[in-house]
């Protein structure tokens, strides 16, 4: 970044770059957030965060049988 002696104007310029920067990453397909991690996770063609990917997790109980087979 460049620096003059118009604080001002360098912040405004700073705060335009970091929106510009902030405007490339990727937006969540379920909760619709940017994406500030450091991967997302692709399904179908749609990224998400881990957040949703988490929120999303279901356990899957399985009932063993007896050992006569009930």
């Amino acid at each position: 970044m460049i620096r003059t002696d118009d604080a001002r104007r360098d912040f405004t310029r700073w705060d335009m770059e970091q929106w510009e920067k902030e405007q490339r990453f990727p937006i969540c397909a379920q909760c619709g957030q940017r994406i500030y991690d450091e991967y997302a996770y692709r399904i179908n063609r749609e990224r998400y965060c881990g957040r949703c990917i988490d929120a999303s997790k279901e356990y899957i109980e399985i009932e063993e049988e007896d050992a006569y087979g009930d």
